[in-house]
């Protein structure tokens, strides 16, 4: 019996020794890991400031194709209006846009006060526009509201609509998401029967600046002086 519990326990004992061995490995792996993380998030954070904050890119399909179809939207002020005949005179002054809706906490307030910077620069020179992608909820009272919220002044306009109808749009330039909370930071630029598509959050000298190079290659100079 003696020789049978010392055999137990210097077998019980090879056990814990096992079950070290292999918890100092798992530990040392735990380190090993968390060590590759660290190094790995201050790499990204080392290279995070040199990620621009936007990107654009010209769309290839044409505005007629994309925005001919007789969709109806519903200004703040309650009126009905066309979307073709809305963006129309992007022909002779250029029309910015963005897609929002008012309870969005993330990112539609940053893209409303790039607009609300930029507008005092383009009085009489372009067109402002945002378009609810939550009109069951945005309403044109709810429009209004936002609107004060943002100090626009009359070439901003807001619109709602029909839920099929935007939806319908949003499919037109590729930004549709099934859930309104997947919304992504984009602004579109309608110039001279092309669009430009703006990725990202740009300061207001940015925006501007992109502007302005696009209304120099679409030939159109609306941002001059006088």
């Amino acid at each position: 019996m003696v020789r049978w519990k010392i055999f137990g326990y210097r077998g019980l004992g090879a056990v814990y020794a096992i079950k070290n061995d292999l918890a100092k490995q798992r530990l040392f792996s735990v380190f090993f890991c968390g060590l590759l993380f660290i190094l790995g998030v201050e790499q990204s954070l080392a290279v995070e400031p040199n990620k621009p904050r936007y990107q654009i890119r010209e769309i290839q399909n044409t505005l007629d194709e994309a925005f001919t179809q007789k969709v109806s939207l519903i200004e703040a002020n309650g009126g009905a209006v066309q979307f073709s005949d809305l963006v129309a005179g992007h022909k002779q002054q250029p029309v910015i846009m963005q897609f929002i809706f008012t309870s969005c906490a993330n990112v539609c307030p940053v893209m409303s006060t790039i607009l609300r910077a930029v507008q005092k620069d383009l009085v009489g020179k372009a067109q402002l526009i945002s378009i609810s992608i939550d009109p069951e909820f945005d309403d044109a009272d709810e429009l209004q509201d936002y609107a004060k919220k943002f100090d626009a002044q009359s070439h901003w306009r807001f619109f709602t609509g029909e839920l099929n109808d935007i939806i319908r749009l949003q499919k037109q330039v590729d930004i549709y998401q099934q859930n309104k909370m997947r919304h992504q930071a984009v602004t579109f630029f309608l110039l001279n029967q092309r669009l430009f598509r703006l990725d990202g959050l740009p300061s207001k000298e940015d925006t501007l600046a992109e502007l302005d190079k696009m209304l120099e290659e679409t030939q159109l100079s609306v941002l001059s002086p006088g």
